[in-house]
């Protein structure tokens, strides 16, 4: 598997659990929705 396809993967189980966390606490998941669009800066994350 190449380093491409890995990110890819982790990128929709990051997706996955995000939606999943969408009822408890929305707050960090729009925090991290807009730290994982290209671009942002990382100061963004937490």
């Amino acid at each position: 598997m190449s380093q491409s396809a890995v990110l890819l993967k982790n990128r929709d189980t990051i997706r996955a659990t995000i939606r999943m966390n969408m009822a408890t606490d929305s707050r960090t998941v729009i925090t991290i929705m807009a730290a994982l669009r290209p671009g942002s800066p990382s100061l963004i994350v937490l």
